[in-house]
């Protein structure tokens, strides 16, 4: 069969049915891949449910097959399918790759909780078995991370305020939960009632957990006790960002010394200096997201440093676009270069590849995720091709 750049499938495509492990179907089509070309994976999670805030459209986590070429993608629909579940809003895998960790982003229709779902991550197919879940005893939980061990599962529930640690065996089970960590407080817009622990990511170290947290206008730091299993917190734990920011995702760079936070409210970008020894944050900038004279309503979604440290992404939620900051070498602070329009509605979680040259984003209410080629030496977009998707939320390379 002839081998199809992504940005020509359109002319190329063709219908096809591919059977799922649990009798379900996708519809799709079929384009191979050169046999010298590298395969990889890609796990993606969808809404599957209408909520106050989404249409979810989606069957579960989806996996696509896809190999890349120079400017260009291949997929491979054959080994694409999707596993049934509600509801995985944010995915992770596991340090060794055999294990993807799922948040199930339920609310007080659902049940009496949220839950989170192991699965094993078949090593020839790379098929998802179900091996575990969970409830986390809140609602909505919306970001789930494993340590760069294997060790610790940690959950943000945005409702209920409690982050949740959980010890993993080595199977890929959970262990009990060891601990249910409440968060309290409320900042100033209508948005930050409560307490909404929106993320939790890991130092580069794997010693500290920071909690942004979307509800307080602050970000937590917290000490992984490996030994008791448990989050501790460090003598000054407490980060406060400007009032009505609500701090969303955060990304390190690889210099190991420089967080930046994405703010969802107010649509800026935060930078700080990381003292690894004590896990201490240092404020440092604090940047629009927005291009300036836009005044139309935006929220901010995920952001992510290039591998090579130079450049900056961040997702906008209605100006649909990703911006693109560069970072100064020096100092670790951003300036703007542009914005780069995600050709969809409402992007939310995007993704780098593991090589650095592409970026794909997930347009959540145009059910699409559109591929950009990443110019290294400008940091800019370019698009390649996109695939459709209901209701993408997350993407996760494996």
């Amino acid at each position: 069969m002839k081998y199809i750049s992504l940005f020509l499938l359109l002319t190329f495509f063709f219908s096809c049915e591919i059977n799922n492990s649990d009798n379900t179907k996708i519809n799709t089509s079929i384009v191979t891949t050169e046999s010298d070309m590298n395969e990889q994976f890609i796990f993606i999670g969808t809404y599957t449910k209408k909520e106050g805030h989404v249409d979810g459209k989606g069957e579960g986590i989806y996996r696509l097959a896809f190999s890349q070429k120079g400017d260009s993608i291949y997929f491979n629909f054959l080994k694409s399918k999707y596993f049934k579940t509600v509801n995985p809003s944010f995915l992770t895998i596991s340090a060794n790759k055999k294990y993807l960790f799922a948040a199930n982003e339920l609310g007080p229709d659902d049940g009496d909780s949220g839950t989170v779902e192991a699965y094993h991550i078949d090593p020839q197919t790379k098929d998802l078995k179900l091996i575990d879940k969970v409830k986390t005893d809140a609602f909505a939980p919306c970001h789930i991370t494993v340590d760069a061990t294997d060790q610790i599962v940690f959950v943000s529930n945005y409702v209920g305020g409690i982050v949740n640690v959980f010890p993993l065996l080595e199977d890929g089970t959970f262990k009990e939960t060891s601990q249910n960590l409440q968060f309290k407080g409320r900042s100033k817009t209508d948005r930050q009632e409560t307490s909404h622990p929106h993320s939790g990511t890991i130092s580069p170290n794997n010693k500290h957990l920071f909690v942004a947290d979307l509800g307080t206008d602050e970000i937590t730091s917290l000490t992984i006790n490996y030994e008791k299993e448990k989050l501790l917190p460090n003598i000054e734990s407490k980060t406060k960002i400007q009032a009505g920011a609500g701090p969303r995702h955060m990304s390190f760079h690889p210099n190991t010394e420089i967080v930046y936070v994405v703010n969802e409210l107010d649509a800026t970008v935060n930078t700080f200096d990381y003292d690894g020894s004590t896990g201490t944050l240092i404020p440092k900038q604090s940047i629009s997201t927005l291009p300036e004279g836009y005044s139309a309503p935006s929220w901010c979604a995920d952001i992510h440093v290039h591998p090579s440290g130079k450049f900056v992404y961040a997702s906008n939620r209605g100006h649909n676009s990703i911006t693109i900051f560069k970072v100064d070498e020096n100092t670790g602070t951003l300036s703007f270069i542009k914005t780069e329009s995600t050709k969809g509605d409402f992007p939310r979680n995007f993704a780098i590849d593991p090589t650095g040259e592409f970026l794909w984003v997930a347009n959540q209410n145009s059910d699409s995720i559109f591929i950009f080629k990443i110019n290294i030496e400008t940091g800019e977009l370019n698009e390649v091709g996109n695939v459709e998707i209901p209701t993408p939320v997350c993407l996760k390379f494996l």
